[in-house]
């Protein structure tokens, strides 16, 4: 799979990925419209898990969305072996994982104000999790969940008492939308 936040910073993949930070020029916005921007980096739009967010549609070209907005930061995740890098944009609240040119993954952060159709976004607490969808369950990265009735989703919340079940009253703090595994 794609690494979260976490994995970015050496976390749950297990990986000793090298990062390196790499610094973007600045960059003239393509042609396209002020429409096309705010909708496609939209922090209130709908969390869809396993289609995307921010109005960013998993699959879609990164070229696309450099044409109409500019990155704060950008960090390249090299592959190992026959594996293809990854790369994150950031773009404040919005960041996007991609690979070979296509996004992979799209996490809500900090700021993010969209909300899932059932009301789950940054902010929400396990238990409003579990009263929308029922189960959660770990992922096995400190702090983050799944939620089977969310394929597509996976979720960071605050520190738990036990690592090993989810606090019900941790808060969501970053929500990553991937595609749904077969």
């Amino acid at each position: 799979g794609v690494p979260g936040d976490a994995e970015a910073r050496g976390g749950s993949l297990g990986r000793a990925w090298r990062r390196r930070l790499l610094k973007v020029p600045p960059r003239k916005r393509g042609s396209a419209s002020p429409g096309i921007f705010s909708a496609m980096l939209d922090p209130d739009a709908l969390i869809e898990p396993g289609r995307g967010l921010g109005g960013i549609t998993l699959g879609c070209q990164v070229a696309d969305i450099l044409a109409v907005a500019e990155p704060l930061r950008v960090i390249e995740i090299p592959g190992e072996g026959e594996e293809e890098g990854v790369t994150i944009h950031s773009f404040g609240s919005i960041r996007t994982w991609s690979v070979a040119g296509r996004v992979e993954q799209v996490g809500a952060f900090e700021a993010y104000r969209g909300r899932t159709a059932s009301g789950i976004g940054l902010g929400s607490t396990i238990d409003e999790i579990r009263a929308a969808h029922g189960a959660v369950a770990p992922l096995g990265a400190e702090n983050m969940i799944v939620v089977p009735a969310l394929p597509g989703a996976g979720i960071e919340t605050t520190e738990w008492a036990t690592p090993d079940e989810p606090d019900p009253t941790a808060r969501v703090v970053q929500l990553f939308v991937h595609a749904i595994d077969d």
